[in-house]
């Protein structure tokens, strides 16, 4: 095929057909991958040497095998454990193509839905893997932002959508099987919002501007494009939030640079920083000490929640931490961006079980 006949073909093509032909290319392209899950983990979580997850302990050898794969041994706490163990991927009866399919599908931002029709696996299990990965790369290490910091804060209204205990979605009393006196859970939106009132997923609030229906998010962003955020509380930002979310993330000597408000200044001198205070739309704008970035960084944050008809809130660090990955590793293939992610979320020393998913609780305020 010539070149112009395959510029008339792409033409034809649809966005999300020229999205599915640019992973297949990638894939093709960036076929790195270990043959198997536990050589992935092995390359990652031992380069510097063997580690035990239960004591991290180094006085490790073989232990035979189970079911063909490697088990180990560790003389200091006497415990047995395999390349997976204390993983994300402890305990999958998937091969490592799908989740490299499945890292794809994330690169891309596809929806739950048709991630788990292109990898071949239920609906519940793509939203499990989603949050395994996402809480997983948040536990692989303790970011700190250095040098000049910039920082502000994003708002969310309350969303409670995918709970289970919503009055609709529990069996009536009077089913078989229940008892006559039993009462269903009241929805979550009546426990936990503030106005106890219903409204759409991620639309406005029953009250105007900032109130406490709102989530505050702080947000920062360093020089060097390193990310992290957090949501803090209800309501508008205070000194309070900002300790909540950036304490133990920002080095000392590092720069704070922010709009004009008295929470940053009380969080910077408590926390013994410079702080530079800039007019939102005037000084922020130009010149070496600005807030571009961190403008840019809410923005693309707001953007990439609302792709997904906005996300429930006890799971919306797990999202501002997928929006920062993706400002961090930004100009890579959706291969080598998939790649990366499964490489650093599989070898972290973390592993939830798809019930601590289902039944996380609200967010502590």
């Amino acid at each position: 095929m010539n070149k112009q006949a395959l510029a008339g073909l792409l033409s034809s093509l649809t966005q999300c057909e020229l999205e599915e032909l640019r992973t297949t290319i990638d894939h093709r392209l960036n076929s790195h991958l270990p043959a198997s899950l536990c050589e992935l983990v092995d390359g990652q979580r031992f380069a510097a040497g063997m580690g035990c997850p239960h004591c991290q302990g180094t006085h490790i050898h073989r232990n035979g095998k189970r079911r063909e794969k490697q088990r180990y041994a560790c003389l200091d706490c006497g415990k047995t454990f395999g390349s997976t163990t204390g993983s994300m991927l402890s305990g999958t009866s998937k091969d490592i193509s799908v989740w490299m399919e499945y890292c794809e599908c994330m690169a891309n931002k596809f929806s739950l839905r048709k991630s788990a029709e292109i990898c071949g696996i239920d609906l519940q299990t793509a939203f499990f893997w989603r949050h395994k990965i996402l809480q997983a790369l948040t536990a692989e290490e303790a970011k700190q932002l250095s040098g000049i910091v910039e920082s502000d804060e994003n708002y969310f209204p309350d969303n409670f959508k995918g709970n289970s205990n919503a009055t609709r979605n529990l069996r009536k009393p009077t089913e078989q099987g229940a008892a006559e006196n039993d009462d269903p859970k009241p929805p979550a939106y009546k426990e936990h919002r503030e106005s106890g009132h219903k409204h759409s997923r991620g639309k406005a609030t029953s009250t105007r501007g900032l109130s406490r229906q709102k989530i505050c998010v702080p947000c920062a962003i360093d020089r060097t494009g390193k990310v992290y955020g957090v949501a803090a509380g209800r309501g508008e930002v205070s000194a309070d939030f900002l300790h909540a979310a950036y304490d133990g993330h920002i080095k000392e000597g590092a720069v704070l640079m922010t709009d004009k408000d008295s929470s940053d200044r009380k969080f910077a001198r408590k926390n013994h920083l410079d702080i530079i205070q800039l007019e939102s739309k005037t000084e922020s704008r130009k010149g070496l000490y600005n807030l571009q970035r961190a403008n840019n960084l809410h923005g693309q944050l707001k953007q990439f929640v609302a792709n997904f008809k906005n996300a429930s809130t006890k799971h919306l660090n797990n999202y501002v931490v997928w929006s920062g990955w993706n400002v961090e590793n930004k100009g890579m293939t959706v291969g080598a961006t998939a790649e990366r992610i499964l490489r650093r979320a599989g070898a972290a020393f973390y592993r939830t079980r798809c019930v601590d998913i289902r039944i996380k609780p609200a967010l502590a305020f």
